[in-house]
């Protein structure tokens, strides 16, 4: 598992507004990994509630959730 928590806060660093989530794979976080943060169990719900309030939002994660994402919007 890759050091998730040293890429969360730098991720978070650099952020106006952060929010984690998880998707239906094995090895994926959950919520418990994540106390400090806002966490969002449907992504895809939250994105398409604030795509249009933000300039930009900006998605990474494994290729396996990238992939998931790229699926599900067409960009």
């Amino acid at each position: 598992r890759k050091s998730f928590k040293e890429m969360n806060q730098l991720l978070q660093s650099h952020s106006d507004k952060y929010v984690v989530t998880t998707f239906d794979y094995p090895g994926a976080v959950d919520k418990d990994d994540f106390k400090d943060v806002e966490f969002t169990e449907d992504y895809v719900d939250y994105i398409n509630k604030n795509k249009g309030y933000y300039d930009v939002i900006l998605i990474c994660g494994s290729l396996y959730f990238i992939s998931d994402v790229v699926n599900k919007f067409s960009f």
